[in-house]
């Protein structure tokens, strides 16, 4: 659970970085500026979800850290998690529902 959580937070990260850079570029054009700033609401939303999965990584990780040094799982964390995944799957499907 370690591994995978590293994994998970250290490459949506990476993900999260990538796009803005993208964002920044295309932001300099005036073509496309004027297009990003007519929905700035569906940036808030990709990051949110960016955040999200970060989070759920962080917690995971944590969560591997606690198994192994107690030899059990933590209750708390697992049910952190789980609130997690439900609220990104809905900051998804409130995105998906923007961009369409």
């Amino acid at each position: 659970m370690t591994v995978l959580g590293l994994f998970l937070s250290g490459f949506m990260s990476v993900i999260a970085v990538f796009v803005t850079g993208l964002l920044m570029t295309a932001a300099q054009k005036p073509e496309t500026n004027a297009r990003l700033n007519q929905e700035p609401h569906l940036f808030m939303l990709v990051y949110l979800i960016f955040g999200g999965v970060i989070a759920m990584g962080l917690v995971v990780t944590i969560a591997g850290i606690w198994q192994i040094i107690f030899g059990r799982r933590n209750m708390i964390l697992i049910w952190i998690f789980i609130a997690l995944i439900i609220a990104t799957i809905f900051a998804g499907a409130v995105f998906r529902g923007m961009a369409n």
